[in-house]
């Protein structure tokens, strides 16, 4: 949140990433398309959407339901979004792990 003098308050500051942390992101990003870009050239492309919790199914909503066409007894296999206790440390060893893709 910016204030009226293009400053971020307070509350805000804490929310924004570092130039080192955006960094980190960026690179995480590039190394996970790169990822499934290379799983899909692999011939990996089955049915696994993820969903945020039980409660509230993503392919209910899901603009792209036509082309997946998961049926109701493969909801089974939907995976479930894992919380992040620390995001920045996890794409940091993510990084680490996955270097040799770059």
């Amino acid at each position: 949140e910016l204030k009226s003098d293009g400053t971020f308050y307070k509350s805000s500051e804490k929310k924004l990433a570092t130039a080192e942390e955006f960094e980190a992101l960026r690179t995480y990003v590039i190394l996970l398309a790169e990822k499934f870009g290379n799983e899909i050239l692999q011939g990996n492309i089955k049915i696994s959407p993820y969903e945020k919790s039980s409660s509230q199914p993503n392919c209910v909503y899901c603009e792209f339901s036509p082309i997946c066409q998961i049926k109701t007894d493969e909801r089974n296999n939907v995976r479930k979004l894992k919380s992040l206790k620390n995001p920045l440390k996890e794409i940091m060893d993510f990084i680490k792990n996955n270097s040799s893709l770059e």
